[in-house]
């Protein structure tokens, strides 16, 4: 199933108009980070963490092995946490 990653990043309770500036703000840089991963990582992000796709999936969809799988996953991780630790030390 394709969900829209839009779809994940809604605030589920109320906040101040000004947490909610800087939750879109945060949402629109996350999706600007994601589509800029390696083709392979940001797909591989995508189908595991919005479409909820075991790895053994992922791995035959792709037709790669189930390690393969967990280490570009991984880097995909990885690289957002490195962007987002970047982003907040500016």
């Amino acid at each position: 199933p394709q969900e829209d990653i839009e779809q994940h990043l809604v605030i589920g309770y109320a906040c101040s108009p000004h947490e909610q500036m800087e939750y879109d703000e945060l949402s629109r840089w996350l999706l600007r980070q994601i589509e800029q991963l390696p083709s392979t990582n940001g797909i591989i992000l995508k189908m595991r963490q919005l479409e909820h796709r075991e790895l053994d999936e992922i791995a035959a969809l792709l037709g790669i092995a189930k390690s393969s799988v967990s280490t570009l996953l991984s880097r995909a991780r990885h690289q957002l946490l490195e962007q987002l630790k970047k982003r907040n030390q500016q």
